[in-house]
């Protein structure tokens, strides 16, 4: 009877410890899944109804609880629940589907919660089962008053844990705000009010007003048919910005304009979104600008330039999700003069059929200047191939980021005929999906690219075009190595001098005149000037002047300098360099009268041999028989250096070593400089920017200042591999201190530690053998993380401990079966 007994218990023990590591091997589930919400009425503040939607895990019966935790800023004073359909749910286990539950409803506007108490079930059995799909519906709720992504909490009075449902939108609702009317005395009109306030004002005929202001209050707007201004000098400007004032273009067939600019000068757009329009802002009028807008799903583009656009200006707007961000068009067959069209400061995103800018007309006299123009779908900026003999002339592409387009930087289509005067420089062109700067039509004589930075393309530039050299110089392209250098296509491109670093770490500013010119005024972007540089005989001029100031010595070491500058000069075709006299003019507050100008010859630097120094600027005088001559500029990178230099009775420090722009020093190098008569210290900075914006060393002021003409990184003072590091010095007395003596030098590259040879020893008698090993770099093991575990309720150790009971008894029992037997 024991054994029986023994064996009837084991067996269950066994099942009982079986179910125990099973339930201890289920997942952990949430009392409900992540609830959805379903509002109403998603404005802020608005009373609203929401429903909620989840499956319970465990069964609800009579007498149970809903309890549903609402956000911050939520009203739930009004909170109730409809008896009818409140509550609602599927079939789960042990319980049929029922239409609905009768419920009571108590909200706790401390807590934010609403309690929903379960009293009745439609279905018998009464109750809704484990694993069914519940609506809960809750009446009288008024939503947060900001806008923004909300979520709420969940929980049954089954479980311990709330669960947060998925985020729900609370928006702003589309009213029409207020159109107020002041004429040019600035006297309010007339006032027009609600979605259709802007077209009223157009239909009582206040936008062909001369000089009326027209006010936009915060709202949304809707056009019934095109907004068309014309009146002189009118400008629309809303009261509060983009983010506060909407348009939305009208409804129907054909192009649908947001605005149209037409007949008049002078009219100002300014602080809309324009949205769902074919065109948001169309420009056929002259000296208008469009300013602080956003435009979004245009599906031609955020801003049309048409052949009426002359002297317009597009600046400072967000265009995204547009087919195009802005475009050229319409200028018909003839040439267009466009004077000085200016598209600045615009952000271009997302743009996805043409391209970010597009010309595709011809165009003449745009700059094109500080817009970020990234993220699109296409190039960022794209020559069309038009069909017409319509040309692109005075157009400058300067100190844009065009980075991360799926298509090209910059792309000049084959068309019949090239740009001409066409200037890209000082732009960042980063890591397009496609080339930098494509070309399949060019010409060489007046077309240049100069002072960028372009990298991380899949091509820097392509030139397709077999019958002109691509002029190229004076950029970055990442590398300095020929080797490296990735270019394509059937033509040449000419990219030599080129820069040894991004055009910020190499100089302080640049600016670049092409085609027929004989002048160039770069006195604030460079300090230098050039003039004269003109044909007397055969009318030839300059194909390209171009200068920029270093912000440290570029070339072989130069005692006493204070200044470097780069004149670049390239002659037209037949220019005849007799009995002409140009002049370059460079400036820096630290010339004097006994400065002088040298010029680097390619080996060494020489003496300019007709100069002339004044205080703050020194000229010097090219001819054909100078040195350097005229026609040596085309042919020889320029320098200019300006010597001695003496402030307040104090010369600047001669920088001595590392030499100005050394490669490969030493993490813990000395930075030394010659000493200064009469100086009683030296401050010294060292950075590892240009700006000398939080440097690493500052030894400046009474307290801090050097009295040796050096300074050394010792002890834990070590700099990083493979980085250019900035320093500068001058010297100070009791009651003056000179200009600052600036440095600049690159960090070595990290070594590779290489692995120690193997000795071999064949014979006592034979000399050992040395195998070198070769460098072995073995890959980092890819270690994969679990998944993130989650938190172990309190019952899971319930179960182990009950567990871990049930085996030792089972042991128990065993052993003492044993010994029964």
């Amino acid at each position: 009877m024991k054994r029986k007994f023994s064996k009837i218990l084991g067996v269950g023990l066994t099942l009982a410890l079986l179910t125990s590591l099973l339930l201890m091997a289920a997942p952990v589930s949430a009392n409900v899944s992540q609830p959805t919400v379903d509002l109403s009425d998603d404005d802020i503040s608005a009373t609203s109804t929401y429903t909620l939607s989840f499956r319970i895990n465990d069964a609800l019966v009579a007498t149970n609880t809903i309890t549903v935790t609402f956000p911050d800023d939520t009203d739930v004073a009004g909170a109730g629940v409809a008896n009818i359909t409140g509550v609602t749910y599927t079939s789960g286990i042990g319980y049929d589907s029922g239409n609905a539950a009768t419920v009571t409803a108590t909200p706790d506007t401390d807590d934010l919660t609403v309690e929903i108490k379960l009293n009745s079930f439609s279905n018998t059995p009464a109750g809704i089962g484990a694993m069914a799909y519940v609506q809960v519906v809750i009446t009288g709720i008024i939503n947060p008053t900001e806008p923004g992504a909300y979520t709420l909490k969940v929980q049954t009075s089954e479980e311990d844990t709330d669960v947060e449902s998925e985020s729900y939108d609370i928006e702003a609702p589309t009213v029409g705000g207020f159109v107020y009317v002041y004429n040019s005395s600035d006297i309010l009109l007339a006032t027009y009010g609600g979605k259709a306030g802007l077209i009223a004002a157009e239909t009582a005929g206040r936008f062909t007003k001369e000089g009326y202001t027209i006010k936009v209050g915060p709202g949304t707007y809707e056009l019934s048919q095109d907004l068309n201004i014309s009146g002189k000098n009118l400008t629309l400007e809303s009261a509060d910005g983009a983010a506060f004032t909407t348009i939305y273009g009208r409804i129907g067939a054909g192009t649908r304009y947001g605005i149209y600019l037409a007949t008049n000068k002078g009219i100002t757009v300014d602080g809309f979104t324009i949205d769902d329009a074919s065109i948001g802002v169309d420009i056929d009028s002259e000296d208008a600008t469009v300013t602080n807008c956003v435009f979004t799903d245009a599906d031609i583009a955020g801003v049309q330039i048409e052949a009426g656009g002359l002297n317009a200006t597009v600046s400072d707007n967000v265009i995204e999700d547009c087919d195009s961000g802005i475009i050229f068009a319409d200028m018909g067959a003839a040439q267009v003069d466009l004077d000085d069209v200016d598209i600045t400061g615009n952000t271009i995103t997302e743009a996805n059929t043409q391209g970010a800018i597009v010309f595709g007309e011809g165009a003449w006299n745009v700059d094109i200047t500080g817009n970020t123009i990234t993220g699109n779908e296409v190039s960022g900026i794209y020559f069309a191939d038009d069909g017409n003999d319509v040309a692109w002339q005075d157009i400058t592409i300067s100190g844009n980021t065009i980075s991360l387009n799926e298509g090209d930087g910059i792309q000049i289509a084959e068309d019949d005929a090239p740009p001409t005067k066409l200037v890209i420089t000082q732009n960042d062109i980063l890591d397009n999906d496609d080339d930098g700067v494509i070309v399949a039509i060019w010409d060489a004589a007046s077309d240049y690219i100069m002072f960028n930075n372009i990298t991380g393309n899949d091509n820097s530039v392509i030139n397709n075009d077999t019958s002109d050299d691509i002029n190229a110089l004076f950029n970055w392209w990442g590398t300095t190595d020929d080797d490296e250098f990735d270019e394509g296509g059937t033509g040449d491109i000419d990219v030599e001098p080129w820069l040894a670093d991004t055009q910020e770490a190499v100089a302080s500013g640049s600016k670049v005149a092409v085609d027929g010119v004989t002048s160039l005024d770069a006195k604030t972007a460079a300090g230098v000037k050039v003039s004269g540089v003109d044909d007397n005989t055969t009318t030839k001029e300059a194909a390209v002047i171009s200068a920029a100031k270093y912000i440290a010595n570029p070339e072989g070491a130069l005692d006493d300098a204070i200044g470097f500058y780069d004149v670049y000069v390239a002659l037209e075709t037949g220019f005849n360099t007799t009995d002409v006299t140009a002049k370059l003019k460079f400036y820096d507050s630290a010339i004097t009268t006994s400065s002088e100008a040298n010029f680097w010859t390619g080996d060494f630097w020489a003496e300019c041999s007709d100069q002339e120094a004044r205080d703050g600027i020194i000229y010097v005088t090219i001819t054909e028989d100078t040195l350097p001559a005229l026609d040596e500029l085309e042919e020889t990178i320029f320098g200019v250096v300006a010597g001695e230099a003496v402030e307040e009775g104090l010369t600047a420090p001669a920088i001595q070593a590392p030499d100005i722009g050394e490669k490969d020093v030493v993490l813990k190098p000395t930075m030394a400089w010659g000493p200064v008569p009469d100086a009683i210290g030296y401050d010294f900075e060292l950075a590892d920017n240009t700006l000398f914006v939080l440097p690493i060393v500052r030894m400046t002021g009474d307290l801090g200042r050097l009295i040796t003409p050096f300074y050394a990184c010792i002890g834990t003072e070590e700099l990083d591999y493979s980085t250019y590091y900035y320093w500068r010095v001058k010297a100070v007395s009791a009651d003056a201190e000179s200009e600052w003596s600036n440095g600049v030098f690159f960090t070595m590259a990290e070594p590779v530690e290489a692995i120690p040879p193997v000795v071999v020893q064949e014979a006592p008698t034979l000399p050992p053998i040395t195998i070198e090993q070769p460098d072995i770099i073995m890959p980092a093991p890819q270690v994969v993380l679990p998944a993130e575990t989650p938190i172990t309720p309190s019952w899971i150790y319930v179960i182990i401990g009950v567990g871990a009971v049930l085996v030792i008894a089972l042991i128990v029992l065993v052993v003492r079966t044993r010994r029964v037997a």
